[in-house]
């Protein structure tokens, strides 16, 4: 896994929150040269969408230049595809038009009997907001906002926050196959709370957790979102300090003859 490749997918606008997401699971899956080869359906498991959807998504990711397919020969003689991700082409990029989400007040009207539309029912270009409103379309796992009218609802995120929930379990759970299952809504509202309280990016959020997770003594002690949240002064500080050179004074051999010459 690519823990840069992972921060540089969260920056890139793709136009499309589930594509967003098929993306962010590349580039989890992908090493550092930016290459990985997971099947349709396991990104549709871990996305929670279905296997077509993944297959749309990813053509269209290939067709804006973030990724490339290959086919790869396995070992059994069938054969998979392998994924080469390009993210630094993709800073601004968004989805073709002919892709876009239009919210349901800006669908187009049935044509007028010349075969035209009406000048002021053209689709729409993309924005915030029609992408705001086209996330209501998919997994309710996946919703950006919980309605504030919702009683139903307890929590708010957005659906990164929530593939970042899930991705941290994952890794926990590499090193405690058992440890149980934890509220990944809970989970997601904990990283929402660490970006919008506490002004942590979701980069600088992944590159900590990445390091208490090796960390021999913390990765038994930040087992949750609200963990890190509650120790990242402590981690950072620590982190910083193992990072740190030290000096040429701190390494010299100070119990010797020629060392207390200087001070006698």
């Amino acid at each position: 896994m690519s823990m840069l490749l992972t921060a540089q997918a969260m920056k890139l606008k793709v136009g499309n929150p589930t594509r967003k997401l098929v993306l962010l699971k590349l580039a989890d899956n992908a090493n550092d040269k930016g290459e990985c080869f997971p099947s349709y359906q396991h990104i549709a498991d871990h996305c929670e969408v279905s296997r077509r959807s993944v297959i749309s998504h990813i053509d269209a990711l290939i067709k804006m230049g973030l990724v490339e397919k290959k086919s790869r020969k396995n070992q059994d003689g069938s054969s998979s595809n392998l994924y080469i991700l390009h993210l630094e082409k993709g800073s601004e990029n968004i989805s073709p038009p002919s892709e876009r989400i239009s919210p349901p007040s800006e669908r187009i009207s049935p044509p007028s009997e010349n075969g035209s539309l009406p000048p002021s029912e053209n689709i729409s270009p993309i924005t915030n907001h029609s992408i705001n409103q086209s996330i209501n379309h998919i997994d309710l796992s996946l919703q950006t906002k919980t309605p504030a009218t919702s009683p139903a609802k307890k929590f708010s995120f957005s659906e990164i926050d929530l593939a970042m929930a899930k991705e941290m379990f994952a890794r926990i759970q590499k090193l405690n196959p058992n440890h149980k299952q934890p509220n990944f809504e809970a989970w997601a509202n904990d990283i929402r709370l660490l970006g919008e309280r506490d002004g942590k990016s979701h980069p600088e959020i992944i590159e900590l957790f990445e390091w208490a997770n090796q960390d021999r003594f913390w990765q038994a002690n930040i087992l949750s979102p609200r963990k890190l949240r509650e120790k990242w002064d402590v981690l950072v500080l620590q982190r910083n300090r193992q990072a740190k050179p030290r000096g040429d004074n701190l390494s010299m051999e100070w119990n010797t003859v020629e060392a207390w010459e200087n001070v006698l």
